[in-house]
């Protein structure tokens, strides 16, 4: 099967879990997933089947919303309720105002020093390894990127919001931060994916759900073809001719599809039944083929 399932994860589960739920369920080796969540967090994870691995990079590249509980008073090792407790302060008498103000610094580029409790890797190491050593761990700050934050709900020691944001983005982070920009200490007490890759939440069914139906032998009944994939993309739809020069890795003059495309932007090529043909980037006139997909897919 080639295609994208989206799946609806537990609290407690890993995305490895899932992903190799998936693989015994559907019965093939190629499965990945477009963005991992902790065990503690819940939501969507786009699970990616044979041809659809392909599009891992370009899935990862599209904005995430998150729904986030933030408890004030106390900050953890790893910046979320999994943690012990190092620091504690009161909280002050909040209000929407000054809430909406300390979200407002967040928007836009900003830095971000990562949780010392994260998959980052150093030296070829992921932090956490070093940090459960009892290494000197001190990630360098990173450019991120905040699209949107609304405040969801307030309460005297819990904000909850919603964001929208880029990859590489800490959501536990920024509730450490937050908790020091409100004058005291704060974690992610709950995390849900509300939307990934272009997907909402919705969208999505929980695990149990998909083994049922591939039991049934109904699993296709809840993929994703490739082709509806990247729907954010611009697409260019090739002749029958064109599709088999694209899948032998050559390039095709760019047509109205591509219009607007500045040189090095990605391009969709489908052929004229709608199936995904290839990530192209535009070259002058021409559009050349990133990554090809089998006529299968």
């Amino acid at each position: 099967m080639n295609g994208l399932l989206l799946v609806d994860k537990s609290v407690g589960s890993t995305s490895s879990d899932v992903v190799r739920a998936v693989r015994r369920a559907a019965r093939q080796r190629k499965v990945g997933h477009a963005g991992t969540l902790d065990p503690l967090a819940s939501g969507l994870l786009v699970v990616c089947l044979g041809e659809g691995t392909k599009l891992v990079p370009f899935l990862m590249e599209e904005p995430k919303g998150y729904r986030a509980l933030v408890r004030l008073g106390a900050q953890t090792t790893t910046d979320d309720a999994e943690g012990e407790v190092v620091e504690s302060a009161p909280v002050p008498r909040l209000d929407e105002e000054n809430v909406a103000a300390a979200l407002g610094r967040f928007v836009g580029k900003t830095e971000q020093v990562p949780p010392i409790y994260s998959a980052l890797k150093v030296g070829g190491e992921p932090l956490y390894r070093k940090a459960r050593r009892g290494d000197r761990v001190e990630p360098r700050p990173r450019t991120v990127e905040v699209y949107e934050i609304v405040p969801a709900r307030l309460t005297p020691e819990e904000i909850e919001i919603d964001l929208l944001c880029a990859k590489g983005f800490y959501v536990r982070a920024l509730a450490r931060d937050l908790g020091r920009e409100l004058g005291t200490r704060g974690h992610l007490a709950a995390l849900r994916r509300t939307r990934c890759s272009g997907f909402a939440v919705e969208e999505a069914a929980p695990l149990g759900e998909i083994e049922i139906l591939a039991k049934e032998g109904r699993l296709g009944e809840r993929a994703v073809p490739l082709g509806e994939a990247l729907a954010g993309m611009p697409a260019e739809r090739l002749d029958a001719g064109d599709a088999a020069r694209v899948r032998n890795g050559a390039p095709v003059p760019a047509g109205d599809g591509a219009a607007g495309v500045e040189d090095g932007g990605r391009v969709r090529l489908v052929d004229d039944r709608g199936g995904l043909v290839a990530v192209a980037r535009r070259d002058g006139d021409l559009l050349r083929p990133a990554r090809v997909f089998s006529e299968r897919a």
